[in-house]
């Protein structure tokens, strides 16, 4: 095939001495060029099957992805036995991870992510009563410093030379002919080209209401899939919309510009200057055993007045006047609303505000650009219920028994237990106490109830707040008292050290120093 051009007939001109043919092409021309060659799509008897069949099993789950079903035929053969063979292939590798121990790190690494991204769980699937298929997987590691990948054999035999692959629909043609693709390309002035990161393996649908959650850690890594650019480096580490949300709040009191914090959207991302990720990222030595309490101590829990004496009185009373007068430094509503939005039990809420609630609530799963709601968005119960039922709503609490357990363990030294947590729970939870720290004026025994309720919703555990436990509607087991005041004091304890660090001097001209304060801890007796 030669080449060829498009044009109308007012594009050709002629010259005297020599002849000449000046073709001007515009992209208007060539797309109606393109569309008239274009051949109608028709679908064959199976290709239309299998789109029916796709169609209709193919749904998307809260968090934005899809999730389909295996497209079986609906004439196959039966799948024979697979265990021996993949059994086979996982003692080849365990044979080698014994001679290779960078080979087996990375083997478990690997497989550890995958597990922890939602794309393999452990089954309880009765296999010997029913039809079945075990993968076959195998690694590949060409130097212990290149990437491991792992493939998943699909074209495996089982017993009787029937694999998976067989009893499935083929897809489609991935790969397309490069005349198709010079064509795409001129269509278009400007062309972005991206390489893929992952390819997301399918999912089987279920009716489980558990399989639409996400933990943090899973939603942390989509979240880094979807953003680009500023936004991508700003939320590595926090979640999207915990900043908007809360950053909302703040707006709406007044409290969003805060001395010595800078929470902007900046080519530094903001969570570089929290305590906890300057802790992480130096690496002190790492506690393996809690500090011994002295026999005979009796610790006075929980710590509320952790606050000098003179500035609390002065916060009630700049309290008790904004809620008169309304906010003092700009916003819209006091401080106080936004810890009555908090302690409320949004399951009593109005029909109609609950039903706003899950609208609004899936126009943000469904789309990036309903997060702009947020934004307009001036009820701060309708911003608390988000909050709240995005963390209630995690796979996983963000604190499980074993982080509470390691904090009771080293209440006292607020230093370990930062280390002692994940990299993404600590800085998700130092940011909602630098959220609670910018709420003013507001009394403590207030700023208590609101990290009592955010720690209900870290926990999945209810906790008792104004005589009624929260959350409720949710089956969460209640919180003991004991572990309760344990980790409200490592809390304290943290906001204490997290205002001497706004202290310190800035490491660049951008920080604001601000005046030092009297700070003291006070346990409550």
């Amino acid at each position: 095939m030669g080449k060829f051009c498009a044009c109308s007939s007012s594009s050709i001109t002629y010259c005297r001495k020599r002849l000449c043919l000046v073709l001007t092409v515009s992209v208007n021309s060539l797309e109606q060029s393109i569309v008239r060659w274009q051949a109608e799509l028709v679908f064959g008897p199976a290709s239309e099957h299998l789109h029916i069949l796709v169609k209709n099993n193919t749904g998307r789950r809260v968090d934005g992805r899809f999730l389909t079903r295996l497209p079986f035929l609906d004439s196959r053969p039966p799948l024979g036995q697979s265990r021996t063979l993949a059994e086979e292939r996982l003692f080849s590798m365990e044979r080698r991870m014994r001679r290779d121990p960078a080979f087996r790190d990375k083997y478990v690494e690997f497989m550890r992510e995958y597990q922890e991204l939602g794309h393999m769980s452990p089954s309880n699937f009765d296999w010997r009563s029913q039809e079945h298929y075990f993968l076959p997987h195998h690694a590949v590691l060409r130097t212990p410093g290149s990437k491991i990948r792992v493939g998943f054999d699909g074209s495996a035999p089982s017993s009787n030379s029937v694999s998976l692959n067989q009893c499935l629909h083929s897809g489609p043609k991935l790969i397309k002919d490069i005349s198709d693709i010079l064509t795409y390309l001129l269509r278009h002035q400007v062309v972005f080209v991206a390489d893929i990161q992952m390819m997301e393996p399918l999912m089987l649908t279920t009716r489980d209401r558990k399989s639409a959650e996400f933990t943090l850690k899973q939603y942390l890594f989509r979240q880094r899939a979807t953003l680009h650019g500023l936004e991508e480096r700003v939320f590595r580490e926090l979640p999207k919309i915990v900043y908007c949300i809360c950053e909302r709040l703040l707006k709406l009191c007044g409290c969003h510009q805060a001395a010595g914090q800078d929470f902007r959207v900046r080519n530094r991302p903001f969570y570089k200057t929290f305590l906890a990720y300057k802790l992480k990222k130096n690496k002190p030595p790492d506690p393996v055993t809690p500090e011994e309490i002295p026999a005979g101590h009796v610790t006075t829990l929980p710590m509320v007045e952790w606050r000098d004496p003179v500035e609390e009185d002065v916060e009630r009373s700049l309290e008790s006047v904004s809620t008169i007068t309304g906010s003092s430094s700009g916003g819209s509503i006091p401080a106080v609303d936004i810890h009555k939005a908090f302690i409320l039990d949004h399951q009593s809420l109005p029909d109609e505000k609950q039903k706003y609630l899950k609208q609004l609530r899936n126009e943000i799963n469904q789309s990036r650009e309903a997060m702009d709601k947020i934004y307009d968005e001036e009820d701060p119960m309708v911003l608390s219920g988000l909050l709240l039922e995005w963390l209630d709503g995690l796979k996983q609490p963000v604190l499980n028994r074993e982080d509470l357990s390691l904090i009771v363990a080293r209440a006292n030294n607020a230093e370990h237990c930062i280390m002692a947590l994940q990299m993404e729970d600590i800085l998700l939870i130092e940011y909602l106490l630098r959220f609670i720290i910018r709420l003013r004026p507001l009394a403590a025994n207030k700023k208590i109830d609101i990290i009592k309720r955010l720690l209900a919703s870290l926990t999945h555990q209810t906790i008792l707040i104004g005589g009624t436990f929260l959350p409720s509607g949710r089956d969460f087991p209640r919180l003991r008292d004991g572990t309760c005041s344990q980790v409200i004091n490592f809390m304290l304890r943290m906001i204490v050290e997290i205002q001497k660090d706004i202290l310190k001097p800035g490491r660049d001209d951008t920080d604001v120093v601000i005046p030092p304060r009297r700070l003291r801890i006070k346990a409550w007796k």
